[in-house]
This record gives C-alpha cells, sequence and structure tokens, in this order.
C-alpha cells in the first residue's frame, strides 16, 4: 500500500505538521502490523516487498519528524535571538529616554532660574531709560540757565 504524505508545504504550522506525521504513524503501523504477519507467514515476494515498503514508509516518516524537530527548534532559537535583540534595543531606548529627560530637567531648571534675570534686565532697562530721562532734562536745564544767563 502506497502513503502518500505531503509535509513540504510553506503554509503549514507545526501543530499541523506535527498532526499530519501523527495520523500518518498510526496508518504506517496498522500497515505494519499487517505486512509484518504477512511477510513471517507467506512465502508471497509481494508481501515482503509491502513489509519493506512499509518499513521505508515508516523511516522516511521518522526522518520527516527530525527535520521537524529541528525546524522547531531553529524556530525557537531564532525567536529568542530575536527577542534578545529588541531586549536590548529596548534597553537603549530607556537609556536615551533618561539622558533626554535629564537634559529637559536641567533646561527647565536653568529656564526657570533665566526668568527672574530677564525680569532683573527688564528692570534695569527701564531705570537706565528714568536715568536718561533725568539726565536729558537736567542737561536741558543747566543748558537753558547757561542761555538765561547768556542773555542777560
Amino acid at each position: 500500500m502506497l502513503l502518500v504524505y505531503i509535509m513540504d508545504t510553506p503554509q503549514k504550522t507545526f501543530s499541523e505538521e506535527l498532526n499530519d506525521i501523527e495520523k500518518t504513524f498510526y496508518l504506517l503501523m496498522q500497515n505494519y502490523n499487517k505486512n509484518y504477519v504477512l511477510s513471517k507467514t507467506s512465502k508471497n515476494e509481494n508481501d515482503k516487498k509491502f513489509f519493506l515498503n512499509t518499513e521505508t514508509n515508516i523511516h522516511d516518516l521518522l526522518r520527516k519528524f527530525n527535520s521537524l524537530k529541528e525546524s522547531v527548534h531553529t524556530t525557537i532559537k531564532r525567536v529568542k535571538e530575536d527577542f534578545s535583540e529588541e531586549d536590548e534595543f529596548i534597553k537603549k531606548l530607556k537609556e536615551t529616554n533618561e539622558e533626554l529627560l535629564k537634559k529637559e530637567n536641567e533646561l527647565v531648571v536653568s529656564t526657570g532660574a533665566s526668568v527672574p534675570f530677564e525680569e532683573q534686565v527688564k528692570e534695569n532697562n527701564k531705570l537706565s531709560k528714568l536715568e536718561y530721562t533725568y539726565y536729558s532734562f537736567g542737561v536741558l536745564g543747566i543748558g537753558y540757565l547757561i542761555y538765561s544767563s547768556i542773555r542777560s
């Protein structure tokens, strides 16, 4: 009996492939038991060929199972590596974020300190303008006094 087993479809998941292997295994074992008895009791060459064919199919199935097992292990290893890379990336992002937060806090503190300084600068400008105004009036007053004294 020829059993066709197709496992090489890329759309199948690991569990689907494992289910297919399991179903095929049970079918092969039924054939194996039947063909084993026939091969040992019968002198017919076809019965022995069926038995050898069943054994070959079982070995092929075992190879497919081992291939699936290796594929699962490879995928698990790749996923672990991807997670570790993502963890490292997340750690770097956290460190960068912490550094940026520190710089932001420093800027906020320095900006907070600059507000009184700005107010002081504005007040000094007002005082300077008042002083210039007083001096201007003083110079004009002295000029007027000099002008009046010269005229009289």
